[in-house]
């Protein structure tokens, strides 16, 4: 015991990266067979676009902030969308290390190697989903940010660093999406009345907003410089409005094979469906603690949980429940959790600390069984041979994409599945790479699109069987005026189907 406080720091660093790791090992970037989600393969080919001179927003659509484009830009650059897997690692890494720094607000050293194992299991587990997600990326920024409002919230006392770093981070936040800033939410207004009550108040404003600008003023000079910030709005703050009023009324009307593709939609199931992801555990804990030690004026305590209530009501704003979303609420399952293992830790049986025992075997016991499940699971992965079906499809298409166009050619792909566009080294004959549900939030897109792939008819178009049940575009219509014929030499799937010109491939042959 006397060397782990001896080092300390070292120590919450080396777990931190231990844990990453069994992370990183359930990313599509490190699986040697894996391939981009739809999401993450969006991701990179923006990331593709601006590598070669072009930007977001104005020569490729997507609603994300500019950070994550930033991050799939350096992957693509450095030779590979894999090579994204060094700035998950870094993001995983800082997270973690800050999780386990937060819960050391309140809890003992193993009881918060306890609670940094639960918040990495519970990730890998539910949240994760492949990763190279917006969430993934706000990680360590949300729980940078925890950390130093409920320490201020602790301790009354924050220096012009911290008031810095929260201004900084809020604005890593806002180049990612804007509706992740539930620890901001909360946590300004309590530092304000702090603040005020110190008469702080405008030196803690100035450095706040400093910082703040400090980070959003590279992004504004870069799109304004390339002539993208009248994109940029439209697209990042006005259409994802329309997006989130609207998503959900579109989602639950779409059919496969004649029957809802969607389950459990509606802000209340998503609601039910992130809480029960230590949510609602970890807010019973926490009060059950302070109800044991009668300590119910316990300002930091009731702050996170206020915390954690609001990140979980806008991480389900959409009303959709896919798993990423509920990444943003991990940091704030930390303080809440260390309040119960604070109080546990005093149980004694015998004069013995039995609390702290149980916690210190536990929590060893569950962190080794995290490595080696982990480990084994990625050594199965990397011996078995491919097996999934959608991945080896896109693969397919890629090759014969590669094959049968040049460089310079440009190619449509419908219904999702964006990865094909970096596996085969082709850029979209359209700025909106994907189309639903793009066309559907605003449909006046719709015209934009038809008009871009009438002037440049793309050399191939890939199908895949969503948009076969799903058409609000009418391509079916498109293919027959533009005179498009199913290629010849490729073996049409279930899934995937690929078409091109009868006139432009014989050059390519």
């Amino acid at each position: 015991m006397d060397w782990i406080k001896k080092h300390e720091t070292m120590c919450q660093w080396l777990i931190a990266i231990l844990l990453a790791t069994t992370s990183l090992m359930q990313t599509n970037a490190a699986n040697p067979h894996g391939a981009p989600s739809v999401d993450a393969g969006t991701f990179a080919y923006v990331g593709m676009v601006i590598c070669h001179g072009g930007m977001p927003y104005v020569d490729v659509f997507d609603h994300k902030g500019p950070l994550l484009y930033i991050f799939n830009a350096l992957a693509m650059g450095m030779g590979s969308w894999r090579m994204i897997a060094v700035f998950e690692a870094a993001a995983l890494v800082a997270a973690l290390f800050l999780i386990l720094r937060t819960a050391r607000l309140r809890a003992g050293f193993f009881s918060s190697l306890m609670i940094t194992v639960l918040c990495t299991w519970l990730m890998n587990r539910y949240m994760l989903e492949g990763g190279n997600f917006t969430e993934e990326f706000a990680l360590p920024w949300i729980a940078l940010a925890e950390l130093l409002f409920l320490r201020f919230f602790q301790e009354g006392a924050i220096g012009r660093r911290g008031l810095f770093a929260i201004g900084f981070s809020l604005s890593m936040i806002v180049a990612l999406r804007p509706n992740m800033i539930a620890v901001w939410a909360i946590g300004i207004p309590v530092s304000m009345w702090l603040l005020i009550r110190q008469q702080r108040l405008r030196q803690g404003f100035r450095w706040a907003f400093g910082g703040f600008v400090a980070g959003i003023a590279p992004f504004l000079l870069w799109m304004g410089a390339r002539g993208a910030l009248r994109a940029s709005w439209e697209t990042y703050i006005v259409f994802n409005v329309h997006y989130s009023q609207k998503i959900l009324a579109f989602s639950q009307s779409f059919m496969m094979d004649g029957k809802p593709f969607w389950k459990n939609l509606g802000h209340i199931s998503a609601f039910r469906i992130f809480a029960r992801h230590g949510g609602w555990q970890s807010i019973l804990l926490c009060i059950l603690a302070m109800a044991w030690r009668r300590h119910w004026r316990d300002s930091a305590a009731w702050a996170s949980l206020a915390i954690l209530v609001l990140s979980l009501l806008t991480a389900c704003m959409s009303g959709m429940p896919f798993g990423h979303y509920a990444i943003v609420v991990l940091p704030t399952l930390a303080y809440p959790l260390a309040v119960f293992c604070e109080a546990f830790e005093q149980l004694q049986i015998r004069s013995v600390p039995a609390g702290r025992y149980v916690l210190a075997f536990g929590s060893l016991a569950f962190a080794a069984s995290l490595l080696f499940s982990s480990a084994k699971g990625y050594a199965t992965v990397c011996r078995q041979p491919p097996s999934n079906p959608l991945n080896m499809h896109m693969r397919e298409a890629a090759s014969y994409i590669r094959s049968r166009t040049s460089s310079d050619d440009r190619i449509l792909v419908c219904g999702g599945q964006t990865a094909i566009y970096p596996f085969s080294g082709r850029f979209a004959a359209s700025k909106y790479s994907y189309q639903y549900p793009i066309l559907l939030v605003e449909p006046e897109r719709m015209d934009e699109f038809f008009q871009q792939i009438d002037r440049n008819p793309p050399k191939v178009i890939v199908e895949w069987r969503v948009m076969l049940d799903y058409e609000p575009m009418k391509m079916k219509e498109f293919l027959q005026t533009h005179g498009y014929e199913i290629a010849p030499g490729y073996a049409g799937t279930d899934d995937c189907m690929i078409y091109v010109q009868s006139l432009g491939l014989n050059d390519h042959l």
